[in-house]
């Protein structure tokens, strides 16, 4: 029986996460499509720059929740109404800083372009009912919340074109932005039951009437942040190439750039949903509770995460040369190698999101944001050696590079930490 209901709870969460690769590829051909490389180029950069640093916004709170109740059950719901004020402080704060940075750098010729800083605020509404949700087992509301903005973006996509017959920047911008204030709208009772406090907790005794402790609130954001920073330091080494090409290469090479990418983060959704979606509050229980069980994830997580990658690999490395003109037309021909020579990390990726998963429970976070703080700095150095030598190709490299690192890295903390819980 419970094997039957885990199998359920993967098999929905599977299909939200198959129809938000579906979606995001569909929406991001369109741009492709209906866009010049140049534009899809600068559209591209600044969106993955808003990305980049929408971690930050609560610092990684709703990871933290995820940890904090795995550790003191319903102790943990004295963080919410402190986490949900820290993360609205420095949401705040992003949003102006990212809307200055657009409309006072070389970003200012879009004069609209600032509106996608509030699709922070969306991210930001993913993540804290993404956590609730996981913490209440109820996968298919995590499903439902995960493929949410991405069905949004693309019905807005599709409406301006309908209604435009073309695509610009400056309507994405606009459309980006509305789908985050109707996402604080639509939300409102769950953040509200937030507020509240009323959580459906999973995994854990009854609740019962419990003496809450004071929240140390430096103390919190010193145990979020480490979440936070970590979120920043990947996209860092995994998506920050695309902005780097448009400032120091073209933006028509970050517009070919942007289509590889899109290929890959298709491609590593799923280690993402069987970690972060599906397994992320089961490991923290385990890990206090049941390490033999951790163990024997960690040990067939990477026999599994690696033949699913080298098969995802084959697919896209094969088929590239036939999907990219059939989809895109001959003017994206120049991403096909790119997209070939990107192919090669993923089965790479596929072992490190096993491992880095082990990486989150107990105090290995430390250990697990200097590893990516290295990698970051890993992927920034190689850029900046090879782009006058081989042009875009050095994202590539530096994406390579840099994920290689962290699999060994990760994999070699792992082992290290079940040993010492022998």
């Amino acid at each position: 029986m419970r094997k039957n209901k885990a199998a359920g709870h993967m098999i929905i969460l599977a299909v939200g996460t198959l129809l938000t690769a579906l979606l995001n590829f569909a929406t991001q051909f369109m741009l492709a499509k209906h866009m010049s490389p140049s534009d899809f180029g600068i559209f591209s950069s600044a969106f993955y720059l808003t990305m980049t640093v929408a971690p930050l916004c609560g610092f990684g709170i709703p990871q933290f929740w995820l940890k904090a109740f795995g550790s003191e059950g319903w102790g943990g719901v004295r963080f919410i109404i402190p986490g949900l004020t820290f993360t609205l402080f420095t949401t705040s704060i992003i949003i102006v800083t990212l809307s200055g940075w657009f409309l006072y750098t070389e970003y200012y010729h879009q004069k609209l372009l600032f509106l996608l800083s509030f699709i922070v605020v969306s991210q930001v509404i993913i993540e804290l009912l993404g956590a609730l949700y996981q913490l209440e087992e109820n996968y298919i509301a995590v499903s439902v919340v995960q493929t949410s903005v991405y069905i949004l973006r693309f019905s807005v996509l599709i409406i301006i074109y309908l209604v435009f017959n073309e695509v610009s920047i400056s309507s994405i911008s606009v459309g980006y932005a509305m789908i985050s204030f109707l996402m604080v709208i639509s939300t409102y009772r769950v953040i509200e039951r937030l507020i509240k406090k009323d959580v459906y907790l999973k995994g854990h005794t009854e609740r019962k009437f419990i003496k809450l402790q004071n929240v140390n609130k430096l103390e919190m954001i010193k145990e979020s942040a480490i979440f936070g920073v970590s979120g920043v330091f990947y996209m860092v080494y995994y998506q920050v190439n695309i902005v780097l090409v448009k400032y120091f290469i073209s933006t028509e090479d970050a517009g070919y750039y942007s289509v590889a990418f899109l290929f890959i983060s298709a491609a590593i959704l799923f280690p993402t949903v069987i970690y972060q979606k599906y397994l992320l509050p089961k490991l923290h229980r385990w890990a206090y509770q049941d390490i033999s069980k951790l163990k024997s994830v960690y040990k067939y997580g990477n026999i599994l995460m690696f033949i699913f990658g080298v098969i995802v690999t084959s697919v896209i490395y094969f088929l590239s040369p036939y999907i990219i003109p059939l989809l895109f037309g001959w003017k994206y021909n120049d991403a096909i190698e790119l997209i070939q020579l990107m192919a090669l990390s993923i089965p790479i990726i596929y072992l490190a999101s096993n491992s880095g998963a082990i990486l989150v429970t107990k105090d290995n976070m430390r250990s697990k944001v200097k590893i990516m703080c290295i990698a970051s700095a890993i992927s920034l150095i190689s850029f900046f050696l090879f782009y006058k030598h081989i042009g875009v190709y050095a994202g590539v490299l530096a994406t390579i590079l840099s994920n290689l690192f962290i699999c060994l890295a990760y994999n070699y903390k792992s082992i290290l930490f079940f040993r010492e819980s022998e």
